[in-house]
């Protein structure tokens, strides 16, 4: 658990830096990717 909330710390920090749409967008996917990864996996976050 503690691992998903650093992630979720990690993607509040790219997105709140983003200056425009597309770095909010490449921040999103990042941790999208992680997760649908990690699921795919079987590994936590």
């Amino acid at each position: 658990m503690e691992q998903i909330y650093k992630r979720i710390g990690e993607f509040r920090e790219l997105w709140s830096a983003a200056v425009t749409s597309e770095e909010k967008n490449r921040a999103l996917k990042k941790l999208v990717e992680r997760i649908v990864y990690n699921r795919e996996g079987n590994r936590l976050l």
